[in-house]
């Protein structure tokens, strides 16, 4: 397992930008929850009778076979130690995204990040913060991943559907044109 393993949640309700996107979107049902965790949202929208696959390299290793029309990705990018890594996980939804489909992208902000670590004395690396656990956390606003998706090199192959910067997470959705 890898550092960003560490961070997952054992939850037993949804995770609070699942509910946000579940309340302000229109989501479509062949779902892709990238980075799942334990799956805490891939069994709650599988209660709601949508269709739903997780991928999380360390807990649900098997890649997905079929593309989505939604892609999730909830709390991952902010505990990816390296920029590159990041853009291999951009590149990697997008592959795993249907032409016309929809990627929500959620990460927790800067805001949020630097004021947990400044609170409890975290050691700076790589532009975020190894944490007293030995997770990473980084954090990101919609603009940091929208250039995540420029440095990829994919920025032409979507469009910017909607931009949110909340207080403690951000959801950033784009299309998929080709």
């Amino acid at each position: 397992m890898n550092i960003s393993s560490k961070t997952a949640k054992k939850r037993k309700c949804p995770s609070k930008p699942l509910i946000d996107i579940l309340a302000n979107y229109q989501i479509d049902s062949q779902i892709i929850d990238y980075g799942c965790g334990y799956g805490a949202d891939v069994k709650y929208l599988q209660e709601k009778g949508m269709s739903v696959v997780g991928y999380d390299p360390n807990f649900f290793p098997t890649k997905p076979t079929v593309l989505g029309m939604t892609i999730l990705n909830t709390y991952v990018l902010n505990v990816i130690d390296t920029k590159q890594n990041r853009i291999k996980i951009i590149k990697d939804m997008v592959r795993y995204c249907a032409i016309d489909g929809h990627i929500f992208i959620s990460t927790r902000t800067k805001t949020e990040i630097n004021s947990l670590g400044r609170i409890n004395y975290w050691t700076q690396k790589n532009g975020g913060f190894l944490t007293k656990r030995g997770t990473f956390q980084i954090g990101l606003d919609t603009n940091d991943i929208i250039n995540l998706f420029s440095e990829s090199n994919l920025i032409n192959d979507v469009t910017i559907v909607h931009k949110k910067n909340g207080p403690k997470y951000t959801i950033l959705v784009v299309k998929r044109k080709k």
